[in-house]
């Protein structure tokens, strides 16, 4: 699957019923000049069949934030979530992975009309990116050799180039990197491709000195750099100008109204309200479907606030919810089903192909109480726990019998899949096994009540879990059942906490984490991975944080410390961290980095990948529960009459989403489809 469009390239353009409406009132430019010629536009393939023009999608939701429609994307993920397609910008990459040439699309223009140039590229790159006082490149934007940030360079008007000392491959493949570089990624710490210097000059000391103390006074800000956060945030402001925006480019010209933010997509804000949000059509979108009709087919898109998760569920199964996934929970597919007809909807799926949706992050850092501390390095602990669990159990109450239960490997179909030996290895009830590894530990009940006691002689063991009690596709559940599970198979004591832990387990103040492991099919898909420890999110914080800055903060490869020993009284080998008990935390940091040197197949690469796997599946340092379930985003209501929507994809082209006819159910209540039936992705026609 693939968006990538390779037919016939239109010879002729035409636009929306509403964007000849404005250029006949003279309020917007004529489509040949407002948007590239044909051949530079982006074209991307229609799932179901050329759209029809019209209507508005409503989303309902307890966070009715659109912003994400609103990205400005240069490089995007292709369906498979591995390859990548052009955006905004084309690219090639030099055989030797060190050179980047990107090429601009000329004609294209901001959704305020001002023209997209090279200044957008070089003011980013020059008076942001390198500049010490604004921020620093993360990993993937760094030589993994030289640790060099890459030589930025102006070729002509329409091309530029990032030139590393040595290959790095890696650059796109990053969600971490160019795939995520919207407007909110130029900011403090965060690198970014372009921004609208006509809007974004104003802010900087360089162009704008002498509004700037006024400009920090109304924003209640101390520097520039703080205030940049908040201006650059595409969720706060809208993209309509307050005054008028030149048609063309001025070097000199710096916007002075009222802040607002214009994008590259086909989408704009209009309106940003805590009670909801609208998008409209972007009249100089360079989207168009292969007949040459711009995009969006949608006029536009509007959020609804609801007070509960609860409400948006009964409201999306009355119709109300024209295209969404993201507050469904599979444990309610059953009731999903029963209403689908009366509600005109199907249910689509998507089962990320990383294969861990699920699992328990064990942090190898915590020290608070050194006892549990130790036994959280223990590799022989980590998998007692993991063979206490039933995941047929899990599956069967959370998950509708949808899931897989195995380790952390890919989807067989991905390259990087280490083979299916490795499936299963320690995943799996093993009750025997689990109580000889705590028995070796010296974890036995000394004391007759049924529970194993701590072999510091601290009383019973009892260890805790921190989650969220929301519902939906919340691990509450699932903590509930491990927390039944653990007492009857290891006798072990699992208390539940209320509240979030991914703070604490970053503060060194708890010891689990549940969380999915969505876009790691490709190891270097993203920076924060529980896969290596790159970032201080990982199952090492302070290790993470070490490799991430570069040596320059968390925790040095200073071998062995008898704080971070583990039960056994193992301590970390010579010139690794105190925390690496085997060695293979920074291993797998060494080998991932050499990666980067290696294109996407090469067998050197699928070598590594694979041996990463492999590591994580040996160390359990994340407890493998869950995989391909669609547990995380994964399960869609989609309204019958509303078309172009791809089965079993993760990224949408919502641009080419439209309504039976262009008309839409938010202006029309009571409408249904007078073509397709509800279906489910259980029903074999649904892969037709």
């Amino acid at each position: 699957m693939t968006w990538l469009y390779d037919g016939p390239i239109p010879t002729t353009l035409h636009e929306s019923p509403e964007s000849a409406e404005l250029v006949r009132a003279g309020k917007i430019p004529k489509l040949e000049d407002r948007v590239p010629a044909p051949e530079d536009v982006r074209i991307y393939p229609v799932t179901d069949e050329i759209g029809a023009y019209g209507g508005f999608r409503s989303r309902i939701a307890t966070n009715p934030r659109l912003g994400d429609f609103a990205q400005s994307l240069a490089i995007l993920f292709d369906q498979d979530e591995i390859g990548r397609r052009a955006g905004i910008m084309r690219f090639k990459i030099s055989p030797d992975g060190r050179v980047y040439t990107f090429n601009l699309r000329p004609g294209s223009r901001w959704s305020d009309g001002y023209p997209y140039t090279m200044e957008d590229i070089r003011y980013a790159w020059e008076d942001l990116n390198y500049n010490p006082d604004f921020g620093k490149q993360t990993t993937v934007f760094l030589d993994p050799v030289t640790g060099n940030a890459p030589a930025f360079k102006v070729v002509d008007e329409w091309n530029w180039s990032l030139t590393f000392d040595t290959a790095n491959f890696v650059l796109l493949e990053s969600k971490t990197g160019v795939v995520n570089t919207r407007l909110k990624s130029v900011t403090v710490g965060r690198t970014g491709y372009f921004i609208p210097q006509h809007v974004f000059k104003r802010f900087h000391p360089k162009y704008n000195g002498a509004e700037l103390p006024a400009l920090l006074a109304s924003s209640e800000k101390d520097t520039w750099q703080d205030m940049w956060k908040d201006k650059v945030n595409i969720g706060i402001y809208t993209s309509i100008p307050s005054e008028g925006i030149p048609l063309n480019f001025d070097p000199n010209y710096i916007y002075k109204g009222d802040h607002y933010i214009p994008g590259m997509g086909a989408w704009r804000h209009s309106e940003i309200k805590d009670a909801g949000q609208e998008l409209i059509r972007n009249h100089y979108s360079i989207w168009f479907d292969p007949e040459g009709n711009q995009l969006p087919y949608l006029d536009g898109m509007r959020s609804f606030k609801m007070e509960s998760r609860d409400v948006v569920v009964f409201r999306a199964m009355r119709g109300e919810q024209d295209n969404d996934r993201d507050h469904t929970a599979l444990a309610e597919l059953p009731l999903y089903m029963a209403n689908m007809n009366k509600g005109d909807y199907s249910l689509f799926t998507y089962r990320d192909p990383s294969g861990m949706d699920i699992g328990i992050v064990v942090n190898q850092e915590y020290i608070e109480d050194p006892y549990i501390g130790s036994l959280m390095r223990t590799r022989d602990f980590r998998i007692a726990l993991s063979v206490g669990v039933e995941r047929d159990v899990i599956n069967s109450l959370q998950l509708s019998g949808l899931g897989t239960g195995h380790n952390w490997v890919p989807h067989p179909s991905i390259p990087y899949y280490p083979g299916p030996e490795y499936e299963t290895i320690d995943a799996r009830l093993d009750v025997a096994k689990g109580q000889q590894i705590l028995d070796k530990l010296g974890i036995v009940d000394t004391d007759g009540d049924g529970i194993r006691n701590r072999a510091d002689g601290k009383g019973n063991l009892e260890i805790f879990f921190q989650a969220a009690p929301a519902t939906g596709a919340s691990f509450f559940g699932v903590v509930e059942i491990l927390q039944a599970q653990w007492l009857e198979n290891l006798q072990i004591t699992l208390n539940i906490k209320s509240g979030s832990a991914g703070a604490a387990v970053q503060k060194g103040e708890q010891y689990f984490d549940m969380r999915g492991m969505m876009y790691q099919a490709n190891p270097w898909a993203v920076a924060w991975t529980n896969l290596v420890p790159l970032v201080p999110g990982s199952n090492s914080p302070e290790v993470g944080r070490y490799y991430d800055t570069k040596g320059e903060q968390g925790m040095a490869p200073s071998g062995p410390d008898p704080v971070y020993a583990d039960a056994y009284g193992s301590m970390a080998p010579e010139g690794t961290y105190p925390v690496d008990i085997s060695g293979n935390q920074m291993k797998m940091q060494e080998i991932w980095t050499e990666g980067m040197a290696y294109s996407q197949w090469d067998p050197r690469r699928i070598e590594i990948a694979q041996e990463i796997f492999k590591i994580n599946v040996q160390e359990k340092y994340v407890i493998p529960l869950m995989g391909f379930t669609g547990w995380s985003r994964g399960l869609r209501f989609v309204r019958n009459n509303y078309r172009n929507v791809t089965r079993d994809v993760k990224y949408q082209a919502t641009e080419t989403h439209y309504f039976e006819a262009g008309i839409d159910n938010t202006n029309h209540p009571g409408n249904k489809s007078k073509l397709y039936r509800s279906r489910t992705f259980l029903d074999a026609t649904y892969w037709d």
